[in-house]
């Protein structure tokens, strides 16, 4: 495996991904559509899917009439599956690749929108991620880290995770995930940190 990619994380999700897609609820189709609203992006936009894993977000994402779908995730098993259920019917407009967040295989300043869905606890390094994600962003480039329920019950279902590593990737307060985006080089446009739901959006300064 690439030396670039987090391989303890990739083996825990490589091993998930046969039953990712009937392992739990996913998030009704109104809530998804409602979120990428706020995001406010352009069609033509180049959207990176960071953690896309079997491709939750990918439909979705192509409602909003994009250039291109760059789906990028640590699992190659993973990652299998998204091909098999979206390759076809995208064509060029998906972009596939196994990568990990710290090490972007991207120019700079090629993005116009990157959607962290689910996967920021996940980033080892997470001032090194952010400063990646700038790095491949445009300028007025939009971040969204966000997960489409609270913190509390993400931070229980990580903390009861077979692998010890997993078990350390938690959420912190929205307040102290800003702060460190605000160091980045972003500046905060929408949060939200209740039962519902967690989320932050920034722009690239």
């Amino acid at each position: 495996m690439d030396q670039t990619i987090d391989d303890k994380r990739a083996v825990f999700f490589d091993k998930l991904a046969e039953t990712w897609d009937t392992s739990g609820p996913s998030p009704a189709a109104t809530l998804v559509r409602a979120f990428l609203k706020k995001l406010n992006l352009t069609p033509g936009s180049i959207i990176l899917d960071v953690g896309t894993g079997t491709g939750m977000m990918v439909p979705y994402l192509f409602e909003l009439e994009p250039e291109k779908v760059m789906a990028l995730d640590l699992s190659e098993v993973m990652l299998s599956k998204l091909r098999a259920k979206y390759e076809t019917h995208y064509g060029a407009e998906l972009i596939v690749s196994q990568g990990d967040v710290h090490f972007l295989s991207l120019p700079d300043a090629s993005i116009d929108a990157a959607i962290c869905n689910g996967v920021y606890p996940h980033f080892d390094n997470k001032p090194k991620a952010l400063a990646e994600l700038l790095r491949v962003l445009k300028a007025k480039g939009i971040i969204a880290i966000n997960h489409f329920t609270n913190k509390a019950f993400i931070n229980k279902v990580h903390g009861e995770a077979s692998d010890p590593l997993i078990r350390k990737d938690l959420l912190e307060p929205v307040e102290d995930l800003a702060n460190l985006v605000i160091k980045a080089g972003f500046n905060i446009l929408d949060m939200a940190d209740n039962e519902h739901e967690y989320y932050l959006i920034a722009e690239k300064v």
